[in-house]
């Protein structure tokens, strides 16, 4: 975004954030001062994501810089109302469940907020907040806008949606209905990073983690590798011989890496540390480097490191002042790299000399608008400049090419719906990404229709032949202004200096989360707990206890504490609830327990420590998964009995390669196998087991369609199924009986995504599916002779059975948390082949 001091707004954000969240009335001020901060009534009970967001975004952006003022962010709220899919409010709320996600609250809701600003006032709008810290009986987000604005929240966001200025429609292109440009995808997708050499072009599809490789000779499309969920760049060597690959290792690494493979024979051929947006480069030299970006704190620099040989230094590094950025960096033929430089507000393309320091810097139209997708653009193999996509306020983001014959710069004049994002050209032909509301689009077009009526910025050094030239590579008749207007070069032939940067002033204490957990918050609890069972007296065992809680942590999160002691007042016992979760190690910790103390000397403690991480394996969809869990039991009958303790332990292996293969909600791909392995203690009197150990094999396969047919978006139909099984198990429909093996298949029959609300309820989906399951029964399992299980197998206990299930998925928009939670309501029937035994249920379950 246009943000000239990228850390101090983040800071912004959050303080924004602290400052709204905490907006109460004085009452809701004393009851915090008890129970602490955490009792605020706006983000619990009245303000889904898209207020919550929407102040900071909204504020961030109203002087000038921020995501509103960046035409690439705001792109999404334009396309929306260009294909008449604008979201209502409540979608806005992050109840909308599937693409686009994650942008919805932040950018519609900062964009309807600033409308709320201007349109009626800062006055109101803090008025507004200030109810929203309040509480209402039976009030609700409605009936507080209606209150300050004596209009209906659905009325408000009709304004809102007028008020967004498009160009005038009739001039926008729809390249889908263009008769001149041509569909290149095969699917509804996430393109992204497309990259071009003489021999072809690559793209990575984010909606499936895929890269992929078109060949520009025979048109042949092949996929490449699949990635983890952190690719950030890719680029191709100018002779099309090696694929540069730079991501982000997924949690808990988070590092930015390079790779470098043999395109042809898809072999990794080194790998770089630290650098992101990288490109191979030949130098004058004749040697071939790769350079890329590295970033320490808030300062980057250009480091080009020798391919293919072992040094433990870079041989050149370039390093920028404090908020002076580079991205998109490409290689070209005569050894200089050329890049996207944002330095504050200002954008520019720079060409850099790493052997000799020269250095040119062109700046387009006034400079503040944004650039990206920097890409070589070839004619007849050779390369003759660089296309990108520029972004002019309230605009949709368009096409440039930057010429080095003549040092001129052609800007694509027309809107085309979707936008031109990634643009490749080659000869005549300009390959780019449209991205629509809730899928993106790859196409091709001719260079006639791209830059018809284009701005042609031309130097005033401008070659004598350069018309002509030009003339063989763009459509004729482009409107010429003048470069001194517009654009500017500036030659540097000395190495440019850094300013330095002390850090003194910004040195600070080592950070110690222990200070900060002292600063917990008191909640009060009461609990009533009853059994069907009666008690030894014939009574009916019941409790009911008083007691209270107290939460603390540490901002960096490092740290989360929660003790609750309560009196059990019918059982005479005191119970104390603990559970402790970190990552101040190499590995996430979590401790949970409950200890009960009675009144006769009874304690029973029963504790677990665990722990669970994934380790990514490179940059693939491939990863390996290990939980385990200790777990305690310590304690005694009464005052006179002994204390015992018995000790489990329990492990889970995983390795897997599940992941989405488009953007459909179901449509998942990969396997996992794994196995858990548990130890018991020999002396626990509940072990029914002759052994002090047991084991069970597990798999499951996704396959992410049976009918050869793409979905259309919103609809599901082509039968995505996943098959799961194991052996020496419990773990299946018939979870209460034990199981030498379990299978089992899911079909998704039919799904249907309404993504509607009704007031305050908001129904995603409705989901039709069908399963089949079975087992075979077992009396005992043999862990030390697990082949002898199958020697003695009972038909009597094989079951099996055919179920299908209907029901809705939906949300309650209330607050930021709970419109998160997702309910599945509906009925389940289930056949039972073996016993003839029909059977209905009601379906409920939640999930976040």
């Amino acid at each position: 975004a246009v943000f000239s001091e990228s850390l101090l707004s983040v800071f912004y954000h959050e303080v924004v954030h602290a400052v709204s969240i905490q907006k109460k009335s004085k009452t809701w001020k004393n009851i915090s001062k008890v129970f602490g901060d955490i009792l605020t009534p706006a983000p619990f009970i009245y303000t889904p994501l898209f207020v919550i967001e929407g102040v900071t975004v909204s504020l961030e952006s109203r002087e000038g810089e921020g995501r509103l003022n960046d035409s690439f962010a705001t792109q999404i709220i334009r396309q929306a109302k260009i294909e008449g899919k604008f979201p209502t409010w409540q979608q806005a709320s992050q109840a909308r469940d599937i693409y686009p996600i994650g942008a919805t609250p932040y950018l519609f809701g900062g964009a309807f907020s600033a409308y709320l600003q201007n349109a009626y006032g800062m006055d109101s709008y803090g008025e507004f907040w200030g109810e929203l810290g309040k509480f209402h009986f039976f009030g609700s987000l409605e009936s507080i806008v209606a209150k300050v604005y004596g209009k209906k929240l659905k009325e408000l966001w009709s304004e809102f949606k007028d008020s967004v200025s498009l160009p005038e429609s009739h001039s926008i292109i729809d390249p889908k209905k263009s008769n001149e440009i041509k569909s290149l995808q095969t699917k509804k997708a996430l393109y992204q990073f497309l990259t071009q050499s003489q021999k072809g072009f690559a793209w990575f599809d984010a909606s499936s983690n895929e890269i992929w490789y078109e060949s520009f000779e025979t048109g042949n499309r092949k996929k490449l590798f699949t990635t983890s969920d952190g690719q950030q760049a890719l680029s191709l060597s100018l002779d099309g011989n090696y694929l540069v690959s730079s991501f982000v290792e997924a949690y808990p690494y988070g590092n930015n890496k390079t790779v470098v493979y043999n395109l042809a024979k898809k072999k990794k051929l080194q790998t770089f540390n630290s650098l992101r947006d990288a490109s191979l480069v030949q130098l004058a030299d004749g040697k071939k480097y790769l350079a890329g970006v590295k970033t320490e704190g808030q300062l980057a620099s250009i480091e080009v490191w020798a391919f293919l040989e072992k040094k433990d230094r870079a041989e050149s590094i370039k390093s920028f002042p404090l908020n002076s950025i580079p991205f998109s960096l490409q290689a070209l033929d005569d050894g200089r790299l050329a890049y996207i430089l944002k330095a504050k507000e200002s954008w520019s393309l720079v060409f850099w000399n790493p052997l000799d320091g020269g250095e040119e810097t062109v700046q387009v139209l006034s400079g503040r608008e944004p650039l990206k997708y920097l890409n070589p653009v070839f004619f007849d193999d050779n390369l003759i400049g660089l296309s990108f996509s520029y972004a002019e306020k309230d605009s949709l983001p368009k096409m440039g090419f930057f010429d080095f014959a003549s040092k001129s710069i052609f800007l694509q004049s027309q809107n085309f719906s979707g936008g031109l994002h990634y643009p490749l050209m080659k000869d005549s032909a300009v390959v780019f990404v449209s991205k629509f509301f809730d899928h993106d689009s790859l196409f091709v077009s001719p260079f006639e229709t791209i830059f018809k009526d284009a701005r042609f910025i031309k130097a005033d050094t401008m070659a004598d032949d350069a018309d002509a030239r030009l003339a063989e590579v763009l459509a004729e008749g482009l409107e010429i202004e003048s470069m001194e207007a517009i654009a500017s070069i500036e030659s540097i032939d000395d190495e440019v200096i850094a300013e330095t940067i002390s850090f003194d002033a910004y040195k600070t204490k080592k950070y110690n989360p222990i200070a900060y957990m002292t600063k917990g918050i008191f909640l009060p609890t009461a609990s009533l707990e009853a059994s069907e069972e009666k008690n030894a007296k014939g009574e009916l065992d019941y409790s009911f206890s008083f007691g209270f809680m107290y939460l603390t942590g540490d901002p960096a999160d490092t740290w989360q504490i929660l003790i609750q002691p309560s009196y059990d007042f019918k059982n005479e016992k005191i119970y104390l609830q603990t559970e402790i979760a970190t990552t101040a190690f190499p590995l996430p910790l979590s401790l949970e327990g409950l200890s009960v103390f009675g009144l006769d000397g009874s304690v029973k403690n029963d504790y677990s420590l665990s722990s669970a991480i994934e380790i990514p394996l490179g940059n693939s969809a491939y990863s390996f998964n290990f939980s385990t869990t200790l777990f305690l039991s310590h304690g005694r009958k009464n005052v006179e009995s002994a204390f015992s303790n018995f000790l489990h332990n329990g492990n889970i292996f995983s390795f897997s390669s599940i992941r989405n293969a488009n953007l459909n909600p179901f449509a998942l791909k990969g396997f996992e196998l794994g196995a858990s392995l548990w130890f018991f203690d020999p002396e626990d009197p509940m072990l029914f087991i002759d052994t002090n150990y047991a084991y069970n094999f597990f798999a499951s396969y996704y396959l992410p369609q049976v009918l050869p047919l793409q979905n259309a978006i919103g609809f599901t139909y082509n039968l995505p199924t996943v098959f799961e099984a194991s052996l020496f198990t419990s773990q299946n429909v018939y979870e209460e009986e034990r199981a030498l093996w379990s299978a089992s298949a899911k079909t998704i029959l039919f799904a249907y995504d309404l993504q509607k609300a009704l007031s305050n309820i908001y129904i995603q989906r409705f989901v039709f599916e069908a399963e089949y399951a079975c087992m075979q029964g077992v009396d005992f399992i043999d862990y030390k002779n697990p082949l002898d299980n199958f020697l003695h197998i009972e038909r009597s206990l094989f079951k099996d059975s055919i179920a299908i299930s209907a029901h809705f998925t939906s949300s309650v928009i209330f607050g930021m948390l709970v419109t998160q939670l997702k309910i599945d309501l509906g009925t389940s029937f289930r056949y039972h082949i073996r016993d003839r035994k029909p059977g209905w249920s009601l379906l409920l379950r939640f999930n976040i």
